[in-house]
């Protein structure tokens, strides 16, 4: 009886000291997870790499399937990116809407994370919709990440299921650098979407002449 008891005593005095020490580690996950998006939204890497380092996981995700390095892309966070990247962070994870981290990376232009992101292994693909980094750069009149991402050999004709290229989508909001840089790299400004409609016409309907002066000239081209 005796044994029994000492080995028990003996047993809880070796888990106990572990206990301390954990428990407030477990104990503080949800504010930790709290603390994670509440710096990197404020782009504190610093405050990121010690959560880590507390055992928040790389990965974790809003309600909305949004990653912490999702979330680093979208505010254009290279330095909170880089450290999740070092801890594990996957560049492939897809939010509910199909998102990469580099699709909303371009959404924002934020041309240093996607550098970041394709050094460690992202792809440029499109999600199940048809929308990639650059019809997102486009839409959003990004054109240096246009540039960017056609340097980096993203197809410039590509369409969304709903026929949509970076082309319309650059003629339709009006931002003639991205409309003339795609054109100079080969975009054809004949595509149709599923309404029938092209570039041109989606420039002349939002009221966007000189997009369409340049679509015009474009097309007379390669007749």
């Amino acid at each position: 009886m005796l044994n029994r008891l000492f080995m028990r005593g003996f047993a809880l005095w070796l888990v106990l000291p572990w206990l301390a020490f954990a428990a407030p580690v477990f104990a503080d996950t949800a504010a930790n997870i709290g603390d994670m998006f509440v710096a990197i939204r404020n782009g504190d890497a610093d405050t990121v790499a010690q959560l880590l380092r507390l055992g928040v996981d790389p990965n974790v995700q809003d309600e909305q399937g949004y990653t912490a390095l999702m979330m680093a892309a979208r505010e254009g966070a290279p330095g909170v990116a880089r450290q999740l990247l070092a801890h594990g962070a996957r560049v492939y994870q897809r939010n509910r809407y199909g998102e990469t981290a580099v699709m909303l990376a371009a959404y924002s232009g934020h041309n240093a994370v996607i550098e970041l992101l394709m050094l460690q292994g992202a792809n440029l693909n499109a999600n199940s919709r048809g929308w990639n980094p650059l019809i997102y750069a486009a839409f959003a009149g990004h054109a240096d990440t246009v540039r960017l991402l056609l340097a980096y050999g993203m197809p410039v004709d590509g369409q969304t299921d709903g026929g949509l290229s970076a082309l319309m989508l650059a003629s339709q909001k009006g931002c003639i650098e991205c409309v003339r840089l795609l054109l100079r790299m080969g975009a054809n400004p004949g595509l149709r979407n599923r309404q029938g409609q092209t570039a041109l016409d989606m420039a002349q309907g939002a009221g966007n002449s000189d997009a369409g002066a340049l679509l015009e000239q474009a097309a007379r081209v390669r007749k």
